[in-house]
């Protein structure tokens, strides 16, 4: 297994200065955002790049083991479950820009969330709605040779329903232990659902929730990391466990320390 970061706020560094930052720390993947309204040092807009920040961008990730990019969510107004299908077809679109600039750069994985919708819709309607957006970024990242990984806190029976060409699961350690670990239950921890889903898994996110605060560092919470590595261990996985952290004063050596646990575990 890799270990990368996500790009987003370390310090004061530019987008390029924060993955070399990463590399020179000993990371060995990398990982950024993919948004219209996102500033330089935050990530990039796939729409408004041209010809010279491809390359760049490509450069800059090419020492790296695996790239990832995070494409954009409901904090950008994007929503798979809307029942409005302009705003469905237009957070598609959206998504699909990053589907295509990852395979420019050979980046191993796109994570997409499904998104919020404040319309009156039944579970069952929110999750048609989500597999019928689902099946069309599929179609597109089968024809790009990319993947896509789907943030799940719920609905993992779509992959034992569904026959996706190119989607699985993007495990997200912190976002799962919300609400005391409603997400995972029935599998009981962790480590459980991560043998559930096994090969479905293809991008790993992590970071340490204390009951109120997430994206801490590993350590400063109660999630087991050495459960969590131990488990995908038995699955097989082989791609990156990518540390998302919160910005903060302490940002840099949070994320040192977060990655010596991590080594130490694999």
């Amino acid at each position: 297994m890799h270990v990368g970061l996500m790009v987003w706020e370390i310090g004061e560094r530019s987008f390029h200065e924060q993955i070399d930052w990463a590399r020179a720390n000993g990371f060995d993947a990398i990982a950024f955002h993919t948004a219209p309204i996102l500033a330089l040092r935050r990530g990039i807009d796939p729409a408004t790049m041209a010809p010279a920040d491809l390359t760049r961008l490509s450069d800059a990730i090419e020492p790296f083991a695996e790239a990832h990019i995070h494409a954009p969510f409901e904090l950008f107004d994007v929503s798979l479950v809307s029942p409005n299908e302009r705003v469905r077809e237009g957070s598609i679109e959206l998504i699909e820009q990053s589907l295509l600039l990852a395979s420019r750069v050979d980046a191993a994985t796109v994570t997409v969330h499904a998104g919020a919708t404040g319309a009156a819709i039944s579970p069952d309607e929110r999750k048609g709605l989500l597999t019928e957006s689902l099946l069309a970024l599929d179609e597109t990242a089968a024809g790009l040779g990319v993947t896509i990984g789907l943030e799940a806190t719920e609905h993992f029976d779509l992959f034992e329903r569904v026959d996706f060409e190119a989607t699985g699961v993007t495990i997200d350690v912190g976002h799962l232990s919300f609400r005391d670990g409603a997400a995972y239950r029935p599998w009981h921890t962790l480590g459980g659902l991560i043998r559930h889903l096994g090969e479905k898994i293809v991008h790993v996110h992590l970071h340490d929730y204390d009951g109120q605060h997430d994206h801490l560092p590993l350590g400063s919470g109660r999630i087991d990391f050495a459960e969590i590595v131990e488990a995908l261990a038995e699955v097989d996985y082989a791609g990156t466990l990518c540390l998302e952290l919160a910005p903060s004063p302490t940002l840099e050596d949070g994320y040192r320390r977060s990655l010596e646990r991590l080594r130490a575990l694999l």
